[in-house]
């Protein structure tokens, strides 16, 4: 009997060499590359997943523009070519770029436009100040022309330059002491009770001369037909006989040709 001879090793298995799968193999969402495979776990270590190395300090925050702090810079900018419309442009202004300041300063840096606000405020208060100095100024009768409706006439004011317009709103009054055209010397009302139809144009013209020249003579101290002055009149139309004043007429002293100085009152002209 021959002795039994020990089995030889078995060699190790080859490695078998990793194959590609055809095109046809499906890829599983996610997965890079061919062939399926297990979809890693949210938090395991890859790319894009958990927590990463800094690559320099936080980011800081992204800022954005105030609307409102552009909105006060262009009222300010408006309001002050436009103070005069009762401030309300520049005032605008100036509570905009109050709010949107104090927004802007507690935003913690995400809004800007801190200038735009400042600037708006600052010029809204401009525009505010100018605004209640031209008021006051018109209410006052600090500024403008001397021009006024003719119901602002009143008797002894004195006309620089009596219109010649068919109809008659404005009347160029300037003081007696300096050269005018006209002077009032009556002022009546055809219509104080506005329950009078308007009686029409030739009636009208009747009544306002019957009074401007019976008024004539007290007024100048001397007789229309002795005197250098001529009689200038405005009287009420029909369109607005029924308002208030409406009804209204006026009597001039005119010197024809010529203009004068001073009052024609008791003057003896």
């Amino acid at each position: 009997m021959e002795p039994m001879q020990p089995p030889e090793p078995m060699k190790p298995p080859e490695p078998a060499l990793p194959t590609l799968p055809p095109r046809s193999t499906p890829v599983q969402p996610g997965i890079a590359g061919w062939g399926a495979g297990p979809v890693p776990p949210p938090g395991a270590p890859g790319w894009g997943s958990g927590p990463q190395p800094p690559f320099g300090g936080p980011l800081p925050p992204t800022q954005r523009l105030h609307g409102l702090a552009t909105a006060a810079l262009v009222c300010g900018l408006i309001g002050l070519v436009m103070f005069w419309f009762f401030g309300i442009v520049p005032l605008l202004a100036l509570i905009f770029g109050l709010v949107s300041t104090r927004t802007i300063n507690s935003s913690g840096g995400t809004l800007r436009g801190l200038g735009q606000a400042r600037a708006g405020w600052i010029l809204g208060l401009i525009g505010v100040v100018g605004a209640g100095v031209f008021i006051w100024a018109v209410a006052t009768d600090r500024i403008g022309d001397d021009s006024s409706t003719y119901q602002d006439a009143k008797v002894g004011d004195c006309v620089g330059t009596l219109p010649d317009e068919e109809v008659v709103y404005e009347l160029d009054f300037v003081s007696c002491d300096v050269a005018h055209s006209g002077e009032v010397y009556l002022i009546g009302d055809l219509n104080p009770n506005r329950s009078r139809d308007y009686p029409g144009e030739t009636t009208i013209f009747s009544e306002v001369e019957t009074a401007c020249f019976g008024a004539f003579e007290s007024y100048v101290g001397l007789p229309y037909e002795q005197s250098v002055f001529e009689v200038y009149y405005l009287y009420p139309r029909a369109l607005s006989w029924k308002i208030e004043g409406g009804g209204g007429y006026y009597c001039f002293l005119v010197e024809v040709g010529a203009t004068n100085t001073g009052s024609a009152f008791h003057s003896g002209r």
